[in-house]
């Protein structure tokens, strides 16, 4: 009847438009499921310049959404980064045949400049037909269908590739594949420009050595793990202002990379930072005295042999110490070893002249004047007695035609201080600064060492500062004599 037919039309209606309400929401929950996916893959990849293994993740969420067997990733320097499930057990015989079979895939992508390319290839007739190596690669490696996103420049050339093997929804891997294939490229491409822009911040341009920008971000990891038996170098190179002078600034570029390659010889495994112009550091971690001493004279023997000169002052301690402090006591120590250095140069220098002019020295019963006659045949600046207790200082020479340290007031230091601000270049502000340190000349005295420092001033005449002992029954009393450097 007529009434029957419209019912089991309206029955069947009713049945098609359930059926079809079903699979719209089906799909709908499946592309909300895909999408929601993708915002997940993209979230993680912007943590990879925080974690490493945030691409990973990125990788095996693919997999799981698209129930694959492996998920894997391959950028324009040919690097791989994979997610491999236990029900994919078969891998790739070796490195050879993995990049094969991604240059294999890459080649579909051909002539499809600045588009992302997408294809899902299966192990089957049609395959070995048109790509037999490809299909003998999958079949060795237990792959029975890749879907791909390959990603092609301007010129031709592929960025990137991103891939899904075994899955078993192929029909939605192309287009999550799409969808994060670029975010995928972009992604690993900032973190290698980071990672290089970062290496150049914190890397020094002449010698290749770490900076000290590299040494404030290391130093809270070497705080942090305080190490035994930690020892602080600190270098500085001789001369090198002379050695600029007289030969030129590339001849003393190549005496620094000569030296920090010397340094980076015996001390590789230890973190090493150019420290400014002509200073290096080293912060040896885990270490033993002997072995560094060992280092330290290999160090000087190298450069010795290429004619070229370092001091270098190192503090050590079996349990950790400050960093800070281990590095202010080595850069003492330093500054102790750099006078030694002057000091031998200038009495072979002053024995060599002094025989050559034939100047005998005179006993006058003064012991100021004999102190100073000892120098006279030197080329000076001035000569003053120091007091090392009060502070006191007295001029012995002046001469009247040299800018300098004509009067002294009471306060020896506060002289030298109104000298440097007016007459020395202020790149040796700091050093003059540490010489000045009182006691610590008066424990290298009772040590037979002479203190020696060199300096520039602001019209380029290099200066250096000896200071002798003076035998007048007041062991605190010294000579300071400025010699200009020829």
């Amino acid at each position: 009847s007529t009434i029957g037919t419209m019912v089991l039309l309206a029955i069947l209606l009713i049945v098609v438009m359930t059926i079809y309400i079903m699979l719209y929401f089906y799909y709908e929950k499946l592309r909300f499921r895909l999408s929601n996916a993708a915002s997940m893959v993209r979230k993680l990849l912007l943590e990879f310049g925080k974690r490493d293994e945030s691409l990973t993740e990125a990788l095996e969420l693919i997999t799981n959404v698209l129930n694959a067997e492996s998920a894997f990733f391959v950028d324009s320097d040919n690097e791989h980064y994979v997610y491999k499930t236990d029900k994919w057990n078969a891998s790739f015989e070796s490195n050879s045949v993995k990049n094969r079979f991604v240059s294999l895939l890459m080649e579909y992508s051909k002539d499809r400049k600045n588009e992302i390319y997408a294809k899902t290839l299966k192990l089957d007739n049609e395959l070995a037909d048109s790509n037999p190596e490809l299909y003998s690669i999958m079949a060795s490696c237990d792959i029975k269908s890749v879907v791909f996103t390959a990603i092609a420049d301007n010129n031709n050339n592929n960025t990137g590739i991103i891939g899904t093997i075994n899955s078993t929804r192929l029909a939605d891997a192309s287009g999550l594949m799409c969808d994060v294939a670029m975010c995928f490229m972009m992604t690993v491409y900032n973190r290698k420009y980071l990672n290089e822009t970062e290496q150049a911040a914190l890397t020094d341009p002449l010698t290749g050595l770490n900076n000290r920008m590299a040494f404030n971000r290391d130093g809270l990891g070497i705080k942090n793990r305080k190490s035994p038996n930690i020892a602080a170098l600190y270098i500085d190179v001789n001369e090198l202002h002379t050695f600029n002078n007289k030969y030129g600034h590339v001849a003393g570029d190549n005496m620094l990379i000569y030296i920090s390659g010397a340094i980076v010889d015996s001390f590789a495994e230890n973190k090493i930072y150019r420290w400014g112009g002509d200073e290096f550091i080293v912060i040896a971690e885990n270490t033993t005295k002997e072995s560094l001493v060992s280092k330290i004279e290999e160090v000087h023997r190298k450069c010795e042999a290429e004619g070229y000169h370092v001091s270098v002052g190192y503090a050590y301690s079996e349990r950790y110490s400050d960093l800070e402090a281990l590095l202010k006591e080595a850069e003492k120590r330093m500054y102790e070893a750099k006078a030694r250095y002057y000091q031998d140069k200038s009495d072979r220098n002053a024995s060599s002249k002094l025989q050559a002019s034939n100047v005998s020295h005179i006993s006058t019963g003064s012991s100021d004047i004999d102190a100073a006659l000892t120098v006279m045949s030197l080329r000076y600046q001035g000569v003053y007695v120091v007091s090392l207790s009060t502070d006191e200082a007295r001029a012995i020479v002046i001469p009247e035609e040299v800018e300098g340290l004509q009067h002294v007031d009471a306060s020896f230091k506060k002289s030298m201080g109104i000298y440097v601000e007016k007459y020395v270049s202020p790149d040796y502000y700091r050093p003059i600064t540490n010489f000045m340190n009182y006691d610590g000349i008066k424990e290298m005295l009772k040590k037979n060492i002479l203190p020696r420092l060199q300096y520039k001033k602001l019209d380029g005449t290099e200066v250096s500062i000896s200071i002798y002992p003076v035998d007048n029954g007041k062991p605190d009393e010294t000579i300071w004599v400025f010699e200009k450097r020829q």
